[in-house]
């Protein structure tokens, strides 16, 4: 099997801005499946993307939690990659870079 990366860090955004923000992030891929899910006050969005790597001819699944139940937004981020899932050929660890830059300026 793949392997799995992961990363989780709070942000300076709610959630709908975090949401509307990765709705934008093309470098991502295009976001392939979306839940929001809401009490009175608390929101979870779920958003996933896959990519395909030509160089490696392998691909990587991005799974996006972004939720309210702490004091701030917090991002939880997983990937998976390789050939058909199975294999890993590194993609993961990139493709998850890839993500957390775009937050960088937006990380508590």
């Amino acid at each position: 099997m793949g392997n799995i990366k992961q990363a989780e860090f709070y942000i300076k955004m709610s959630v709908f801005e975090a949401v509307l923000f990765l709705e934008e992030q093309t470098v991502l891929g295009l976001p392939s499946v979306y839940y929001k899910l809401k009490t009175e006050d608390k929101i979870v969005a779920i958003i996933t993307f896959e990519k395909y790597f030509y160089r490696t001819k392998s691909k990587a699944g991005l799974v996006i939690t972004i939720d309210n139940f702490h004091e701030n937004t917090r991002v939880i981020a997983h990937t998976l990659a390789g050939a058909n899932f199975l294999t890993s050929l590194g993609a993961e660890a990139a493709y998850l870079k890839k993500f957390k830059s775009l937050f960088i300026d937006k990380t508590i």
